[in-house]
């Protein structure tokens, strides 16, 4: 038996299959980002969805979990293994950035190629023909992670500051935050971006500012305009590293088919193909968790695309 996990910032999936990818149980669970949660909370949650499993046997032969928030380097694939460890009883356990599951699922059964994420938070990562992994993006909020539904909702609450300071005149911007969150004057604004809850609070006014996009304002055509073109930077600095052209996608920014029209348009522009992913992330945490155990192939990534 199989365990795969897609602990994400915004909620989290568990999944056992067979070697084959059959599906043997399935779970959903709440956000996981142990940055935001802190580390002993994040287990917690992993244990709690492992255990909401519906299988008698609670020993995988190999197991993999998508971490959001995890870095990169090999010391931290370690730590986190050694971690789950305490929650999870497996022969194998292995942890990877959650970008990288979303990679591994996107480009699927390729082995090589380069997915967008564009959710919460934004990053385009890529692997190589030999194996490596190569990112641009993820900064976080704090430097603004341009090309996520922050990134945008963060310029257009800064447009609409400037609107409130007679600075600018985005009205139709400024009326979504006082409509969502009651703020009217200077005063609110910096009261309600230094709040502990901004980050997400403004992420998800980003569905409403594409909206105004697609149905002509300007100011915010300019704003999706300059995310997009964020994340086209991104892929061809990408592309050159890991020598490839396959380009998929993942994240929630990519539920609106206008942002997902435009951004193909931009990349169309500078020759790249937006590919349909074959497989979400968990999908990618489940093939990163089989090909411990046997060699991938299409028709095992079809089995899981049967039922994902």
């Amino acid at each position: 038996m199989i365990l795969g996990i897609d602990a994400g910032g915004t909620h989290s999936r568990a999944a056992v299959v067979n070697e084959n990818g059959n599906l043997l149980a399935l779970a959903y669970g709440g956000p996981a980002n142990f940055r935001d949660i802190g580390i002993d909370e994040f287990l917690k949650r992993i244990s709690s969805l492992v255990d909401s499993l519906d299988i008698g046997r609670k020993t995988f032969d190999s197991a993999f979990v998508g971490v959001s928030g995890m870095g990169f380097k090999g010391e931290d694939k370690r730590y986190f293994a050694k971690l789950l460890s305490k929650v999870i009883s497996a022969r194998k356990i292995g942890a990877v950035n959650d970008c990288h599951a979303a990679l591994v699922g996107a480009i699927a059964p390729k082995d090589v190629g380069i997915c967008i994420i564009a959710g919460t938070g934004n990053m385009t990562i890529g692997i190589s023909k030999g194996g490596e992994v190569y990112r641009a993006g993820g900064w976080g909020h704090l430097l603004g992670d341009p090309g996520s539904a922050f990134g945008l909702s963060y310029e257009a609450f800064k447009i609409a500051l400037k609107t409130v300071e007679k600075r600018e005149n985005a009205f139709k911007i400024a009326k979504i935050f006082q409509k969502e969150f009651g703020i009217t004057d200077i005063d609110d604004y910096l009261e309600f971006f230094y709040s502990s809850k901004s980050k997400s609070q403004l992420a998800s006014i980003a569905p409403r500012i594409i909206k105004l996009a697609e149905n002509g304002d300007m100011h915010s055509k300019g704003l999706v305009l300059d995310q997009i073109k964020e994340i086209v930077d991104q892929v061809i600095t990408v592309s050159k590293i890991v020598k490839s052209r396959h380009i998929s996608y993942s994240g929630g920014m990519f539920k609106s088919e206008y942002f997902k029209e435009k951004l193909r348009e931009e990349l169309l522009n500078q020759g790249f193909e937006l590919v349909k992913p074959t497989l979400p992330p968990l999908g990618g945490a489940l093939i990163l968790g089989i090909s411990e155990v046997k060699e991938v192939n299409k028709g095992l990534v079809n089995n899981i695309k049967s039922w994902i």
